[in-house]
């Protein structure tokens, strides 16, 4: 017999010899890595759900902030003028689809949000008037909520913008027109400052002041800017502050 068919042989055994041997402990393997999949798989899920809640808090976070702004019927004009120009649809829409679904800003701002994803306003408002919250429909529709949550910290900075140019005009107090005959008395519901906190409210006072040192700090007209200690920032209608 040559030397490379007794080495072949030679080799043919030692194989078949240690998977015998190993028999057993090839099972055992495989049931290990049958448990370290499971256990991969397990922490991939919980890692996903960490990253979801992380990002549901971050848009509830964003999204009080946008209802804050608009609590105050001083700055709701501005706050309801931004969010139709972001959301791109007219501000009288908004204001009927408040006034039917009872959502505050921020949580219409949702509403359209999750619209997008294939359900609609009409759908939505079903849902929340069988007791659902805003928050709930959107986790049935696995909603992004990250991209919900950048998508509104956009809008938020849009809003301080919008608070600023307004000041920078130096007519902080003057009535603008609009086309679209718009009218903040009856751009109210009961729900506006739902699920809001102190901490909302004073932030969305923070941001309206420090646009106004903004403003006159960068050369708006004192003559037309209001006395800081009289001017009276948003906040809830009512509040004794």
């Amino acid at each position: 017999m040559s030397i490379k068919k007794r080495a072949r042989r030679e080799i043919a055994r030692a194989f078949t010899f240690e998977a015998v041997r190993v028999d057993s402990t090839v099972v055992q393997g495989k049931k290990t890595m049958a448990l370290g999949v499971c256990l991969a798989i397990s922490v991939v899920f919980a890692l996903q759900a960490a990253a979801h809640t992380e990002g549901q808090q971050k848009a509830e976070k964003e999204v009080r902030q946008i209802a804050a702004l608009a609590l105050d019927p001083t700055a709701r004009p501005l706050v309801s003028q931004t969010v139709a120009e972001f959301l791109k649809v007219p501000r009288a829409d908004l204001v009927r689809e408040r006034r039917a679904t009872n959502l505050n800003y921020g949580f219409l701002f949702v509403a359209h949000r999750l619209a997008t994803s294939g359900t609609t306003l009409a759908g939505i408002a079903t849902r929340l008037h069988a007791g659902k919250t805003i928050w709930e429909v959107g986790n049935e529709q696995h909603a992004d909520w990250r991209q919900i949550a950048a998508d509104a910290k956009k809008l938020n900075d849009r809003i301080e913008a919008a608070f600023y140019n307004f000041f920078k005009d130096g007519r902080p107090y003057a009535v603008r027109g609009s086309s679209d005959g718009y009218d903040a008395a009856k751009d109210s519901i009961s729900a506006d400052p739902e699920g809001l906190t102190k901490q909302d409210i004073a932030g969305a006072q923070d941001t309206y002041l420090r646009c106004f040192r903004r403003a006159r700090g960068e050369g708006a007209s004192h003559a037309e800017m209001p006395d800081e200690r009289d001017h009276t920032p948003p906040q809830a209608e009512g509040d004794p502050r």
